[in-house]
């Protein structure tokens, strides 16, 4: 990454509003100011100064107009100024060393924990951080780590907070709204955790909606968490981690390209083998790549069709596929936005009907649930509150009779 991640912007933007159209060639006193922001962002790798609009300026400008789809002039002109004048994020723009990356790198767990410390008087209540709570959601429900609230004394691996500009590692002054970091593998500011999630609270001003002169929360967190999940910034416009934004915007869900680039970080590979007679694995007869973060896997009969049933702890998304008669995975029956915590599902049969158990090890809540004949979820028969710790659930047939065999996680008294 870029040596000027410290760099300030400080009056930069400001200048830059008021500059008139420079040529390449030309001189002016902006021209530095213009220098500063092309260093600070990636496009300018070199440590020049002075108010010539010189060749490798003109050049920085160049992939900087490319860059945001305006023409490239290599002169400073009235597109160039529009965008420069625009809030934005923090971190750079380009990596010097891959310019055409659209990834950092990817965490090494698949669960991950955030806390609060501080927040904004702009917003009232704690909305804002039940705003930064949908942007974690909304990131899940496509398919990156799970993220869960705890403590600041919990040792959270994401702190969110809002700071004054000069944070203590970054200088957000000069237009700057909010920054985040990479995960600790390629972090550009600092690999210990907690890694930040930061908002301006000296310069903008928040709100949790759309609001004239405002910046909506969930809106900027979204962005912010794309990067603490490794995503670098788009060029694409319509993209969530986009560099720039104008107050009183809403965007608030992840386009193709945002997916595109998380799909590449967090894959869930499946395979699927026949087994033969011997009862060794045989051969492969399905490969897919999924998103990842399912943690459970059944299957089905219902009459001659079988299904497949797949559940998210952590966010309660639930999927069903009709297996196909190769064993390989067909088309999808159903999708199921539930709450989230469910870590044993599994089913039995009593008679002709499919019935889908349904329990949580934290609380003991258990659902069960009969199954329509196009594999989905039908009616709920019964909810228990058992007390919590069960870990495992099977069913055992004797007869014509399922039994339900239940086995919890104890500790020792301390």
């Amino acid at each position: 990454m870029s040596n000027f991640r410290h760099l300030s912007i400080v009056g930069v933007r400001d200048e830059i509003k008021n500059m008139p159209e420079i040529h390449k060639g030309q001189s002016h006193q902006g021209i530095n100011s213009v220098k500063i922001y092309l260093k600070r962002f990636g496009f300018l790798g070199e440590d020049i100064e002075g108010s010539d609009l010189d060749d490798t300026t003109s050049d920085a400008l160049k992939r900087f107009q490319e860059y945001f789809n305006i023409p490239d002039t290599g002169n400073f002109d009235d597109a160039t100024r529009e965008v420069m004048s625009l809030s934005r994020c923090a971190l750079p723009d380009l990596d010097p060393n891959s310019p055409a990356a659209s990834t950092a790198c990817a965490w090494r767990t698949p669960y991950l924990t955030f806390a609060f410390q501080t927040g904004t008087s702009d917003v009232s209540g704690s909305d804002e951080f039940e705003a930064v709570r949908r942007a974690f959601r909304t990131w899940e429900s496509a398919g990156t780590p799970s993220f869960r609230e705890v403590n600041t004394s919990d040792n959270p691996d994401i702190l969110v907070r809002w700071r004054p500009a000069q944070c203590g590692d970054a200088d957000m002054r000069g237009g700057t709204l909010a920054h985040a970091d990479y995960p600790p593998d390629c972090p550009y500011y600092d690999a210990d955790l907690p890694q930040p999630i930061h908002f301006d609270d000296d310069e903008h001003t928040w709100a949790d909606g759309q609001v004239i002169g405002a910046f909506d929360v969930e809106s900027i967190a979204l962005h912010e968490i794309g990067h603490i999940i490794g995503l670098y910034h788009s060029s694409d416009s319509s993209a969530i981690m986009y560099p720039t934004v104008s107050s009183n915007t809403l965007a608030r869900v992840p386009q193709s390209d945002d997916i595109t680039g998380l799909r590449s970080l967090y894959k869930g590979r499946v395979h699927i083998h026949e087994m033969d007679n011997a009862g060794r694995v045989g051969a492969r007869r399905d490969t897919r790549t999924w998103t990842s973060g399912w943690t459970t896997a059944r299957t089905y009969n219902i009459g001659t069709k079988h299904f497949l049933f797949l559940l998210k702890e952590f966010t309660g998304e639930v999927h069903i596929h009709e297996m196909n008669s190769d064993g390989s995975v067909g088309a999808e029956v159903v999708r199921y936005h539930w709450s989230r915590g469910w870590t044993t599902a599994n089913f039995y049969t009593v008679g002709s009907t499919t019935y889908l158990f349904l329990l949580k090890e934290s609380n003991g809540h258990v659902h069960i649930h009969e199954m329509n004949s196009n594999g989905s979820v039908g009616a709920e028969v019964v909810r228990y509150d058992w007390t919590s710790g069960w870990t495992t659930v099977a069913f055992s047939l004797s007869g014509s009779r399922p039994y339900l065999f239940l086995l919890k996680r104890c500790y020792p008294r301390t």
